[in-house]
């Protein structure tokens, strides 16, 4: 072993935690380090990965673009082919993603794992019958069954097909009975099926009550029958159109989601709440531009409404963290709490590695709430960072 290799083993080992827990800077920082002493496939890989998770998708796409793949070995172009695939996931280009995964795939077809990406993939882009296939092929993969019955689950109940999802979440259980995220989900359509056949009356602040309740803490079949039932007891009401719009457009149903939006009266009092919904959505789907409209448009309604933040993050997510960082240091500007603002600015800044700045507007972040757990996680990782780089405080 070279005197080197302690410490590239050590970058690698860096790199691959700080990517599976959301260090971006970390992984940025050991990932560059790791490349600068070993510029072999897996390295270069890792460093794509990174820079894609930071939203600097063009740098990712000549890392991936740079790797030669005419000797490949099937080992390694089984690699290369997922990278692509978590650079177009990270775009919200998922049916690109689902072509990188179906290469991916094909190479190892016996394997759960590129079954369950591809039909989260599919998942995400709202197309749940081949989402349900790919997880269906999944279970009786090698690997992860139990994660694979699991996904299916998810899916089933985005559709409110709660009784099958019901059993998937079983099967899950049965496979692996300390499943805390399968238990929670079979909880939540067990309580949906019974709160759909209960018959007894209820009123319209409780029903809003329970969909706000399971929208908010992922209770997603409970959100939905709770929703059901509010709409037919106020089927006119400008607010529960939205709310079930954001409802749907969270587990993908998009075109649900818009039938419901083109139901508001955007004239009202709901209007920003309408356009910030549809913004929303169209980030959803990967439309960032059409998002940024929306957004504006709220902007213009109500210019407190904390839209430019929101315009700012659609910026980012489709990669133009120059214009992303303009507008959350406008909305810095703006009267109100500037505390989002300042978290999602902090947040691109450490995409950037400007690991002061960030360290500086993440800390004034957390003055104003010290409970923002995305800030807190944010100021760690820029620790870290700073750490690797030799320039902590």
């Amino acid at each position: 072993m070279t005197a080197d290799e302690p410490s590239r083993s050590q970058d690698f080992d860096v790199t691959i935690d700080a990517l599976d827990d959301g260090r971006i800077a970390t992984a940025l920082v050991a990932s560059e380090r790791l490349l600068r002493g070993d510029k072999t496939l897996i390295p270069r890989l890792l460093r794509a990965r990174a820079l894609s998770k930071a939203w600097r998708f063009a740098e990712s796409e000549a890392v991936l673009l740079a790797e030669p793949t005419d000797d490949l070995s099937a080992e390694q172009q089984w690699v290369l082919y997922r990278s692509w695939a978590v650079l177009r996931g990270e775009q919200r280009r998922h049916f690109d993603e689902v072509e990188w995964l179906r290469c991916a795939t094909d190479l190892r077809p016996t394997e759960t794992s590129g079954w369950i990406m591809m039909g989260c993939a599919y998942a995400l882009a709202g197309r749940f019958t081949e989402a349900a296939a790919c997880h269906q092929r999944a279970t009786v993969c090698d690997g992860d069954p139990d994660e694979a019955f699991l996904n299916l689950g998810y899916v089933l109940r985005a559709e409110a097909r709660f009784e099958e999802a019901r059993e998937a979440f079983a099967r899950a259980l049965l496979l692996t009975p300390d499943y805390p995220e399968a238990r929670s989900a079979l909880a939540d359509v067990s309580k949906a099926l019974a709160a759909s056949r209960r018959q007894s009356p209820t009123t319209r602040k409780a029903t809003w009550k329970a969909a706000i309740e399971g929208w908010r803490s992922d209770r997603v079949a409970s959100g939905l029958v709770a929703m059901d039932r509010y709409d037919a007891l106020d089927p006119h009401s400008e607010p529960a159109k939205i709310l079930r719009a954001e409802m749907l457009i969270s587990i993908r149903r998009f075109s649900e989601a818009e039938a419901s939006l083109l139901r508001v009266d955007d004239s009202g009092k709901a209007r920003a709440s309408c356009y910030a919904a549809w913004g929303s959505l169209r980030d959803a789907q990967g439309r960032f531009d059409e998002a940024i409209s929306w957004y504006g448009r709220q902007l213009e309604v109500d210019p407190r409404s904390g839209a430019d933040t929101a315009m700012g993050t659609s910026y980012a997510m489709s990669g133009r963290l120059d214009e992303a960082e303009r507008r959350f240091r406008g909305a810095m500007r703006r009267p109100g709490d500037p505390s989002g603002a300042q978290r999602e600015l902090g947040h691109i800044l450490r995409m950037q590695l400007r690991l002061d700045e960030a360290r500086d507007v993440l800390e004034a972040c957390l003055h104003r709430k010290p409970r923002s757990e995305r800030a807190r996680r944010s100021l760690e990782d820029v620790a870290q960072a700073s750490a690797l780089l030799g320039n902590a405080r």
